[in-house]
This record gives C-alpha cells, sequence and structure tokens, in this order.
C-alpha cells in the first residue's frame, strides 16, 4: 500500500471515530487530558467557561515542582497549567459508571467514580450535544 493510501486510510478512520463519539468516551477523554494535562482539550470539553475552568483547577491543584519555579497565585500561562495538571493528576484513576442519553439525543447524564490522593468520589456529568460533540454543560460537578 502506498503511503498516499496509508495516510488516506488514517484521517478517514479519524473522521469517522470523531462522529461516533459517546457521551461515555467524552467524560473518560475528560479524565485522561486531565491526566496529561491537556489544556486545550479540557477547555474545549468545558465550552465557554473552559479556559477560567481549567485556569482556576491547574491554579488549586497540589504541583509542588511547578509551584516552586513559578511562585503563588493563579497559574495563568498554558505551558505552566499543562505542568501543574499533569504533575498533579499522574495518579488519577476513574471509572465510568453509567451513561443516561435524553431521547432526543441532545443532551446525556454519565456518572464516574474517581480516586484522586486516596479519596473516592462520584461525579455526574450533565452533557450537552454540540456540533456532533459532547460538551459539559453549566450544571455539571465542579472540579
Amino acid at each position: 500500500m502506498t503511503s498516499s493510501k496509508i495516510l488516506l486510510s488514517l484521517v478517514t478512520v479519524l473522521m469517522l471515530s470523531g462522529c461516533s463519539q459517546s457521551p461515555e468516551s467524552s467524560v473518560a477523554s475528560f479524565y485522561d487530558n486531565l491526566k496529561s494535562g491537556d489544556v486545550k482539550s479540557l477547555q474545549a470539553f468545558l465550552g465557554e467557561e473552559g479556559a477560567p475552568a481549567v485556569k482556576l483547577m491547574a491554579s488549586i491543584s497540589l504541583c509542588p515542582k511547578v509551584r516552586n519555579e513559578i511562585g503563588t497565585g493563579m497559574i495563568e500561562k498554558e505551558d505552566d497549567q499543562e505542568a501543574c495538571l499533569s504533575e498533579a493528576y499522574t495518579e488519577l484513576e476513574y471509572e465510568i459508571v453509567s451513561a443516561d442519553v435524553s431521547e432526543d439525543g441532545e443532551t446525556a447524564t454519565v456518572k464516574a467514580k474517581s480516586k484522586y490522593m486516596g479519596k473516592e468520589e462520584e461525579k455526574t456529568f450533565n452533557l450537552i450535544k454540540t456540533d456532533d460533540e459532547w460538551k459539559m454543560g453549566k450544571q455539571s460537578a465542579a472540579f
């Protein structure tokens, strides 16, 4: 197979997988992006309030290596936010418990369990379908 056919096949697979995104996979991606510190993906999932929410999550996270370099206060730079989140949430574990999609297919509720720093929690994510992607609604649990 030529390299152009391989590239075309890969692009097709990626496009199709993006169209079949489920509420469960969206919440799983949220947790995975939190663990890796992927600020842009977190902001996109959190919708219009994404940038301030990610900045707050990074700023209240326990990330001593980053704090030693930048000091206290809000973490403004995205690079520092990424470093702090990936440092703080490396050990985060999660499990998707359930998902319920509305009859019209425009909203969903996903319940997940997480374990972070020895503390277990169950969170409810209220999702809204926007442009064929599931994003967090304003009523979702705060992080």
